[in-house]
């Protein structure tokens, strides 16, 4: 017999019982029939004694198992396999896992006798791979081609799998955002091996596409060549501190954490953005940590003012916000800032630090220095200009009162229509005499008296004294051409009289009217500069008013009356509005509102001078008029002022162009009326403030009018409202 079939005869005479692994047959109910030495020790049997007697079942930590088991290992020897299982066993009130394999006994008619079955004690293993599965890190080896091999639950949890079968095979680039940070961190792993490459943070992508962030460990596993064969190690999920390590690197502010000692103010932590205002030499928080704070202010001072602030808001339970602060950088640069601190309390309620933004302001704060130096000026500007109109206007009613006879109301505006009229009469008996001087003149007496082209003028502006209505087509226009001809006409007769040559009747009669023109003409732009100083008075005043509004201290709000601050704004504008010929009636309810009475009033008296302004004459006999109405409604008072006069257009209306600093409607400038442009747009901002709103609408004053036939007059109501209010 050969060697190899002696080999062959020992093993078969071999007896399973006699294998070194945990070998025991049962019967059908599991009552054991035998075991060998390998299985009485994993189960803890007597080594000597029968086991006859007990059963496999007794060892089962969930009975119910075993139950299962009879079902799976039909469908596995249906397959022609044993049935392979990891088991849990309690023996002696501790946990053994075994992995066991089963096969059924069966007699000749193919009924179930008993089981024989072998097993191997896993508890330590199993206890590993749990543990492996329990940690929160991620665990994981991938293959050569980084096509992961295995990987723990954790791993698979964290990218959003139900399992880490559902990983197996797949390229790690399918987890990677960016592919450009996945081959970075091969070459790393291969560059530091033999060193692992740590904490790298990369963003991957889960199952469902959400990102996250991972923070990866990861080292290389040669392969049999010593090249590159894969890779292992751990992934933590990181994405909300990354996030929020990223916004506090990205943010333009500068977040600080700072610690209060006896004789320093210690910076605890800090993000790049404070490292970078104060100009640290690095933009790592290391740089600054353990750094005394009280060496970035401006100066001793300013370091005891912002403390005291600070205890104050600290007393009160409140942070410090938007506080302007000096400060010094390393590089000894001087800076303006601006602070947002929460003072932080010990249980004895004593501060002992703070936790707070900075903002670098030093240029906002420059720009708002200049910006009140040029509010200052301008206000002084303006205010000048308020005291040279009023010059203007206490010296011009003495002129014109010296010029009488006036054809003209000394407090009411003269309309370009009115201009008109006036000078219609003196141009015309200034053409009459002209044309009769120059009718009789005789040739000889001509030439030696003035060359023929001034002859040949004086015929032209003779024509142009009697069809200046047709040459002269602008309205407001004839006054001041009338006004050059008869100072060009005063001229020639100057020069005409000492000749001689001329009856000294007739040169005087075309000088003094002449003269008489003039005089009118003056009259009108005297009366014209009067408007003008009145019609410009008010608005220099509410552009002081409105510029100067940020420099002055807030006003305390205070209880009103609505008809009171409505009598005060028609007092205001009282001789504006008889300049006008506008009546201005109030009507309506008397209710009390909180508000800040200076502001309020320019407001209103600024909606009143609009009002006033755009109104149309109407026809003789009917004055232009504008109403000013109050009711209210809904726990408001709205304040409406209407008026009937220069439409403004559907779509101002609707864009809210006509709430723009310096807009003017498209229709305003009739008749050349001018503004600041900033009456509304004041108005919505002080009802605002004041928890109230505007509105305004503007319809033709005929309803068979179309509502874009702006030639036609509309009537225009702009609403104000503030809520309700007496204490």
């Amino acid at each position: 017999m050969s060697e190899d079939a002696e080999l062959l005869r020992l093993a078969n005479e071999l007896k399973p019982l006699d294998l070194p692994v945990g070998v025991y047959i049962v019967r059908r109910d599991g009552q054991f029939v035998s075991c060998n030495h390998q299985a009485r020790k994993i189960l803890r049997l007597p080594l000597e004694e029968d086991v006859k007697a007990s059963s496999i079942a007794r060892f089962y930590a969930d009975p119910q198992v075993r139950e299962q088991m009879h079902q799976e290992l039909q469908e596995a020897e249906k397959r022609g396999q044993c049935l392979e299982k990891l088991l849990s066993f309690d023996v002696g009130g501790e946990e053994i896992i075994v992995r066991d394999y089963t096969r059924s006994l069966r007699d000749d008619a193919g009924n179930i006798l008993g089981y024989v079955c072998c097993m191997t004690d896993v508890t330590a293993a199993e206890r590993s791979n749990r543990l492996l599965d329990s940690v929160p890190a991620g665990v994981y080896r991938l293959d050569a081609n980084d096509n992961c091999e295995t990987a723990n639950r954790a791993f698979a949890r964290i990218l959003g799998y139900d399992s880490p079968s559902e990983i197996d095979g797949k390229p790690s680039s399918e987890f990677h955002v960016n592919p450009a940070e996945a081959a970075r961190l091969r070459h790393m792993i291969e560059d530091r091996h033999p060193e692992p490459v740590n904490n790298f943070v990369a963003e991957m992508r889960k199952k469902d596409g959400e990102k996250i962030f991972v923070n990866i460990n990861a080292h290389m596993v040669r392969g049999d060549d010593g090249a590159y064969g894969g890779r292992e190690g751990t992934i933590i999920d990181v994405t909300f501190q990354e996030r929020y390590r990223r916004i506090l690197r990205d943010v333009p502010v500068g977040l600080n954490f700072i610690r209060h000692e006896p004789e320093q103010d210690v910076i605890e932590d800090c993000n790049e953005q404070f490292l970078k205002i104060f100009d640290f030499p690095s933009r790592d928080p290391k740089v600054a940590r353990g750094f005394d704070a009280r060496k970035l202010h401006a100066s001793a001072e300013e370091y005891a003012r912002f403390k005291a602030e600070l205890q104050t808001k600290a007393k009160q339970g409140q942070p410090v916000v938007g506080y302007h602060l000096k400060v010094k950088t390393l590089t000894d640069s001087f800076k303006t800032v601006e602070i947002s601190s929460q003072p932080l309390l010990d249980a004895d309620g004593k501060m002992v630090g703070r936790a707070g933004a900075v903002r670098d302001i030093t240029n906002e704060a420059e720009l708002r220095e200049r910006l009140d130096e040029l509010t200052h000026d301008f206000g002084k500007v303006l205010h000048n200009y308020t005291s040279t109109l009023l010059m203007i206007q206490l010296s011009t009613e003495p002129v014109i009162r010296s010029l009488a006879p006036d054809p003209f109301l000394l407090d009411e505006e003269v309309t370009p229509e009115q201009a008109s009229e006036a000078i219609t009469q003196p141009a015309m008996e200034l053409a009459e005499r002209l044309s009769h001087l120059l009718e009789f003149a005789k040739e000889e007496q001509r030439a030696p008296a003035l060359p023929e082209e001034k002859w040949t003028r004086l015929n032209n502006v003779l024509t142009m004294l009697r069809d200046y209505r047709i040459e002269i087509s602008e309205i407001d226009a004839q006054p001041a051409v009338l006004s050059e001809a008869a100072l060009e006409i005063i001229e020639f007769c100057n020069i005409l009289l000492p000749t001689h040559r001329f009856s000294r009747e007739s040169v005087l009669s075309v000088g003094n009217a002449a003269r008489t023109l003039v005089r009118v003409t003056n009259l009108i732009s005297l009366h014209q500069m009067r408007d003008a100083v009145l019609e410009m008075d008010h608005q220099v005043r509410s552009l002081r008013e409105f510029v100067t509004n940020n420099a002055r201290e807030p006003e305390e709000r205070e209880v009103c009356g609505v008809r009171s601050l409505i009598t005060q704004v028609r007092s205001n504008l009282f001789h504006y509005a008889r300049s006008r010929r506008v009546r201005v009636k109030i009507e309506g309810e008397d209710v009390k509102v909180k508000v800040a009475r200076r502001e309020v009033l320019r407001t209103l008296t600024d909606l009143l001078h609009n009002a006033i302004k755009y109104s149309w004459r109407r026809d003789e006999g009917k004055a232009p008029w504008v109403d000013i109405r109050t009711r209210v409604a809904d726990g408001y008072v709205y304040i409406e002022f209407k008026n009937w006069g220069v439409p403004i257009m559907q779509d101002e209306i609707d864009e809210g162009l006509i709430f723009d600093i310096g807009y003017r409607g498209k229709l305003s400038g009739d008749r050349g009326r001018v503004g600041t442009g900033i009456g509304l747009a004041n108005a919505r901002r002080v009802a605002h403030a004041h928890r109230g709103g505007v509105e305004v609408t503007s319809q033709p004053a005929v309803a068979s009018r179309a509502k874009d036939d702006y030639s036609s007059p509309f009537i225009t109501c702009v609403t104000m409202k503030f809520p309700l209010g007496q204490s």
